[in-house]
């Protein structure tokens, strides 16, 4: 059985900002901190990782453990205000057609995504995605990249019987350091904040500026998971 493991933001959406109103408000609440979302580069990053990159940055010292478990359960409550304040997501061009055909291919999807679980699912259902997609590795299962994406193939193969050949699609760095440690292809497309030659330095499978031509994008998918036996 085939699968396709989508990132989500860059590759499906750009979401609005609500995981940055979400942290300035946890780090004004237990630092007395305004404004700590400055020179943070988020693409393709952990949550737990950001968390981290604040405190360093703003606090000039790592967090305790129980300061992380605190902040990650502030974190998820306010997610949950602060996308209700936020635009929409933008869905990328071709995503909800490609998500469409897809589904009627009757292909299993699902998400490796540095988010964390709740937020991940929240901007998904926003951007009206959600129901393609049943199963994921998140932020709140690993802070590694590699692994949660490990723990993604594993939710796949428990949830689709006889799952086997997996493609990830993803538009930064990390997403192609990932499949290439876990030994599946990537289909990178520049429609994040990576340029497009930083991502072909990183040798991927596959490259594309976009997922608007939905025909292309299928055939690639179709060579890159053709039985090699």
């Amino acid at each position: 059985m085939k699968i396709i493991i989508f990132d989500i933001d860059g590759t499906l959406l750009s979401g609005a900002g609500a995981g940055k109103l979400a942290f300035e408000k946890i780090f004004l609440e237990l630092f007395q901190k305004e404004k700590v979302w400055k020179n943070i580069i988020p693409d393709g990053k952990t949550d737990p990782i950001i968390m981290d990159e604040l405190a360093r940055m703003v606090l000039g010292r790592e967090l305790t453990q129980e300061e992380h478990h605190e902040m990650a359960l502030l974190y998820v409550q306010y997610f949950q205000e602060t996308i209700k304040q936020v635009a929409p997501a933008e869905i990328k061009p071709g995503i909800e057609r490609l998500l469409g055909r897809l589904a009627e291919k009757k292909i299993p999807m699902g998400i490796a995504t540095g988010n964390f679980e709740i937020p991940a699912w929240l901007k998904l259902e926003q951007a009206g995605l959600s129901q393609f997609f049943s199963f994921g590795g998140f932020g709140s299962d690993s802070r590694n990249r590699v692994e949660l994406t490990r723990v993604a193939l594993k939710r796949g193969r428990d949830s689709v019987q006889g799952a086997s050949e997996f493609l990830l699609v993803g538009d930064s760095i990390h997403d192609i350091h990932a499949a290439k440690a876990l030994s599946i292809p990537i289909l990178a497309v520049a429609t994040g904040k990576t340029a497009q030659q930083d991502l072909k330095k990183e040798a991927p499978d596959f490259f594309l500026n976009d997922l608007s031509d939905t025909k292309k994008v299928l055939d690639i998918m179709e060579v890159a998971l053709e039985h090699k036996d």
